[in-house]
């Protein structure tokens, strides 16, 4: 149903993309397109929509769920319900509900295979004795770019680009562990994914407000450096560009 309603919004919103076991929807979209068309959705199925309201905490009768708190401009908000799902992201009403939960991946080792693929040498080792978790990342898009040609390049000199980033790295620059790169629904325009700057710890919890600040500073400096790392090597297609917005 998301796929149809942001197709329905034209060529403006989205394009064809990538299918494979990270894209596999096979589209690209517009932020703002994407999120219009989650409200359009939304209507159809007859929801009854309020944003600006995270949840707080929950309350618990006899080992049931029985209401959730809000917190709203106008204060706090209690809401009862029969059932609720839980689309948080990160379990919020089940944690504050008192269910059990993990955090990082306890039985696996830090995902260095996927790390050192740019810059070996620059991985810290995360600390043993905390969970290992996904890298806290800020994708951003860049403006001003000639995508074919930056695209032609990049397939043809995949060496060349990691030699330009461990320059950076050596010079201080934030560079990321890896970067993915997709053509933006606008001219020019150009959506970069990223695996987080490589010196940022895998032990950083997203459940922490000091490692989200420090995850966000750091994913800013990452794009940021980014415009110069291109600029500066005058990277085909990228020689003007400019950082158009960040996640």
């Amino acid at each position: 149903a998301f796929i149809r309603h942001v197709t329905a919004l034209g060529p403006a919103a989205c394009y064809s993309g990538p299918e494979d076991r990270i894209n596999g929807d096979g589209i690209c979209m517009h932020p703002e397109y994407a999120e219009l068309a989650i409200y359009n959705m939304l209507d159809e199925a007859g929801v009854v929509l309020k944003l600006f309201s995270p949840v707080i905490d929950a309350e618990v009768e006899e080992g049931r769920l029985c209401a959730v708190i809000i917190r709203e401009k106008r204060g706090l908000v209690r809401y009862r319900a029969k059932v609720f799902v839980d689309a948080t992201g990160d379990g919020d009403v089940a944690a504050a509900a008192g269910c059990t939960y993990m955090e990082g991946r306890d039985s696996e080792p830090a995902d260095d295979g996927v790390r050192m693929e740019i810059v070996p040498q620059a991985i810290d080792d995360p600390e043993t004795d905390a969970p290992i978790h996904m890298p806290i990342t800020l994708g951003f898009s860049l403006a001003g770019m000639d995508c074919q040609r930056f695209f032609q390049w990049f397939e043809k000199n995949g060496t060349l680009f990691k030699e330009i980033l461990n320059r950076a790295d050596q010079k201080g620059l934030y560079v990321a562990a890896w970067y993915g790169f997709n053509r933006g629904t606008a001219p020019g325009v150009m959506g970069v994914n990223n695996g987080s700057w490589i010196h940022q710890k895998l032990t950083l919890n997203g459940l922490d407000a000091a490692d989200l600040t420090a995850a966000r500073r750091a994913g800013l400096r990452v794009a940021t450096d980014f415009v110069s790392i291109l600029r500066e090597n005058m990277v085909p297609g990228a020689e003007t560009c400019t950082l158009e917005r960040v996640g």
